[in-house]
């Protein structure tokens, strides 16, 4: 699998929510939904919350973006206080890298979100070696936020490459997870990646 650029971890800057669907073409309106449904009830005045919303509906708040070139997300994922974001291997570790574990909202099959379930399948793995925070109902995203963004802290990755300890085990597990899919190769891993030039 490809290796990006590297990138330094930073401490998170005080106030930034970074939201990322990704470059899948499906919709994912339910995490913006859910997103937006948290900040409504939590009146962060202080939160600056920018989001890319792909083919999504746009948010209701923030400011918001249907594609983030490459250099762009990079800054924002190392200066965020938290991420949320799609379950596609590629975002989960480009936050990784950056420094940050993001809380991850896997797209699901039954919902028209994505084509199959290997999200789930992807973030269960890191879930369970502390490298996402899982979130699979509104209500848990809604106290991942608080927890997070309460001590971004305590949220940010043992270094900017992702727990080497883990490393090689986890880029194995995601190409064997992108070889099991009944589509074209490079739409799992390389989110981080443009589908057109500047976009990702």
């Amino acid at each position: 699998m490809a290796t990006p650029p590297a990138t330094t971890a930073r401490e998170p800057a005080a106030s930034l929510l970074l939201v990322t669907v990704g470059s899948d073409h499906h919709p994912f309106d339910r995490l913006i939904d859910w997103v937006d449904g948290y900040l409504d009830s939590r009146h962060h005045t202080d939160l600056r919350y920018v989001s890319q919303h792909g083919a999504a509906r746009r948010p209701r708040l923030g400011e918001h973006h249907t594609f983030l070139d490459h250099d762009r997300l990079l800054q924002l994922l190392g200066e965020a206080s938290a991420v949320v974001c799609h379950g596609g291997p590629g975002t989960l570790l480009e936050s990784l890298r950056c420094g940050r574990i993001p809380i991850a909202v896997p797209r699901q099959k039954h919902l028209g979100e994505v084509v199959d379930d290997h999200q789930r399948a992807f973030c269960e793995f890191l879930a369970q070696r502390q490298q996402v925070l899982l979130a699979d109902t509104e209500a848990t995203l809604h106290q991942l936020l608080d927890r997070v963004l309460g001590a971004p802290g305590a949220f940010t990755a043992r270094n900017p490459t992702y727990d080497t300890e883990h490393a090689a085990t986890i880029e194995r597990f995601a190409e064997l997870v992108d070889h099991c899919r009944p589509v074209g190769r490079g739409q799992l891993l390389t989110s981080w990646r443009p589908r057109r030039p500047g976009r990702v």
